[in-house]
């Protein structure tokens, strides 16, 4: 394919992807740890993003790239509009390990069903024959019918392409440098530190959130509050919202338009409280100081899960964030700049990635795109120490063997390559390990 047609094409698919069907950028073809189980309305189970057979793992040319964002572009056009899709590292992986660190099944499941509710708005069940457990139309008039409790409540406040909300920041979070794009220089996306509240600043914060240990009700727009007594913008008492109110400005890279130029995206968000759902008939708009009694009895879990997906994402999006930064307070009106212009947050290279991430052999890979890897054992310490917070950490959760194997064993059933086989495996696994099965199991 020559140059011309590739960035014709390349650039077709993203305006594509823009419109209607996928938000760029934030589509179900370029989400963090993007959803790779797909099904169709007849329930059958699919690669969201096909590895094209002439585009080994590690080929990052003009041609792979193209060929990778169409044939994503082709599958969700293929896609059942309800409970069409999941991530396996943030669903499937997530109940599993949440149970083997001390959770319960049913905690487990809230934590990941609302994990993956953060990229599909509201998490609706499909059982191991790719068939909905229940319809979600039933569940709006027998709200009490068999499987409606494992639907979750609409999160679409935080979802990947809602940009008017800050959604967004949880899955694309700048590293905070200070400095107007400036990344931070130390800053290692795919071992982020959750306890360093400077460059991590929205994990720190959502961290706070998630873990009971920190006693924090506080969700805020990019994570960003008022100024903590230690000086920084995460830990603060208050979300960033002087009298008249502040904006994030920002600007990310999105689809090359020619071979030294690229097509950057503005985006422009207020500071302040989080926003958790905009419900569509007319009721009034969650914020996140309502979460608690939005979500019910469910919620303590459901924040570790929102927590959990911001973390693997944060890996995912590691080769963009880290060469992006958040810099502020600025101006009387414009309190913070997010910047994310690197190359590695153009479109196409980003889907590329997306597609090695599961269901292919991680060490095929260059060890910066390892990002499926990093994401097991990542998550599996940052649980840990949440369930350890808890009181709930089983003794054999902190055994370094034990911890090897279950990683090990994990990241090489996410490498099946066949989606329906991938699933299965995995539910293999967690039965061998004596877990509880997923619902529809």
């Amino acid at each position: 394919m020559d140059a011309p047609n590739y960035r014709r094409k390349l650039l077709l698919v993203a305006l594509y992807l823009i419109s209607g069907l996928c938000s760029i950028m934030f589509s179900a073809t370029a989400s963090a740890f993007a959803s790779d189980v797909c099904f169709s309305s007849d329930n059958a189970y699919f690669n969201c993003i096909p590895l094209p057979a002439d585009c080994p793992p590690g080929d990052d040319s003009s041609d792979c790239i193209a060929e990778f964002s169409a044939s994503a572009t082709d599958a969700a056009l293929n896609t059942a509009s309800v409970g069409g899709q999941r991530s396996v590292l943030h669903m499937d992986y997530s109940f599993y390990l949440a149970q083997y660190l001390g959770f319960s099944g049913s905690q487990a499941y809230t934590i990941a069903a609302y994990s993956e509710a953060m990229d599909v708005d509201q998490y609706i069940p499909r059982g191991k024959n790719g068939a909905l457990i229940v319809d979600p139309a039933t569940c709006v008039t027998t709200p009490d019918a068999s499987g409606c409790d494992k639907i979750t409540r609409s999160i679409d406040g935080l979802n990947r392409s809602n940009i008017e909300t800050g959604g967004v920041f949880f899955h694309f979070d700048s590293p905070y440098s200070g400095k107007v794009n400036e990344p931070v220089a130390s800053v290692d996306g795919l071992d982020p530190d959750s306890t360093d509240s400077t460059p991590e600043l929205l994990l720190a914060h959502v961290k706070h959130w998630a873990d009971p240990i920190y006693g924090s009700d506080l969700l805020c727009t990019h994570g960003i509050t008022s100024r903590s007594t230690a000086g920084d913008y995460a830990t603060g008492s208050t979300c960033y919202q002087p009298a008249g109110g502040k904006l994030i400005k920002g600007k990310m890279a999105v689809v090359e338009t020619t071979e030294q130029e690229t097509a950057p995206f503005t985006f422009t968000v207020p500071t302040g409280e989080q926003t958790i759902s905009t419900p569509t008939d007319g009721s009034a708009t969650i914020s996140s100081s309502s979460f608690d009694s939005y979500v019910g009895d469910k919620a303590r879990y459901a924040r570790i899960g929102i927590y959990l997906h911001a973390y693997q994402d944060r890996i995912s999006h590691h080769r963009c964030l880290d060469q992006s930064a958040l810099s502020g307070p600025l101006s009387n009106t414009v309190a913070f700049k997010a910047l994310l212009n690197d190359d590695a947050c153009v479109q196409g290279e980003h889907i590329i990635r997306h597609g090695w991430e599961v269901g292919v052999p991680q060490t095929e890979l260059q060890p910066a795109d390892q990002t499926m890897a990093a994401a097991v054992s990542g998550s599996y310490d940052e649980l840990l120490t949440i369930a350890k917070d808890m009181g709930i950490a089983l003794s054999r959760a902190s055994d370094s063997s034990n911890r090897q194997k279950f990683i090990d064993d994990f990241t090489a059933a996410l490498q099946t390559p066949a989606a329906k086989d991938r699933v299965k495996a995995l539910a293999s696994l967690g039965s061998s390990y004596g877990l509880k099965p997923m619902p529809g199991f």
